[in-house]
Parts: C-alpha cells; structure tokens; sequence
C-alpha cells in the first residue's frame, strides 16, 4: 500500500520514460513524464532530448486503501503523441517497491 507523500519523486518507467511524481497529503497526485531516449546508457548526445517521443501529464489520487492510482492523463505538445485518457492503476504498478 502506498500514499500519495510516497510517491513523490523520479520514477523509471517500463515505457521508456522518466516520470517526475508529486503526491500530496491530500492524496492527490500528479506528474509529468517525459520519454527518456537514454534509459540504461551512461551518457549520450540525446541526453537534453528528453520528451520528443511523448510527455504526457497526470492528476489523480491514491485511493484510501493505497491500492490503485486513479486519474486522467494527457500527452502535451513536446512529444510526437497526442492521445489522453483515464487511469486506474495498483499503485504498485507505480511504484513496485511500495507494495
């Protein structure tokens, strides 16, 4: 079970992105994730490119059991994707190691 105060801060994600989450005491969360064309490689030219394949932006909120991250999500201009959509998750797909 997670909080939302857990939460905070820089995530890797399977997709090939980065995620910079905020979780309040609220229990409200949001984030801005970015894809990382340099996830597992030390240090590349690419390296200041983060987000041209997507960024997307989050709100939602832990539920109160800690169970699932539930919100809406939308891709911003920076990436080549603009696609958004609704998100209900266990916050251990978030954040494995808080389960």
């Amino acid at each position: 079970m997670a909080t939302a105060t857990e939460l905070t801060g820089v995530w890797s994600g399977d997709d090939g992105g980065v995620y910079y989450i905020r979780g309040l005491d609220d229990g409200s969360v949001a984030w801005a994730g970015l894809h990382d064309p340099t996830a597992g490689i030390a240090f590349t030219p690419d390296i200041f490119h983060k987000g041209l394949r997507f960024t997307n932006v989050f709100w939602g909120r832990v539920s109160d059991d800690g169970k699932t991250l539930s919100g809406q999500w939308a891709d911003v201009p920076r990436g080549r994707h603009s696609t958004q959509g609704r998100s209900a998750s266990p916050s251990s797909m978030i954040c494995p190691s808080l389960r």
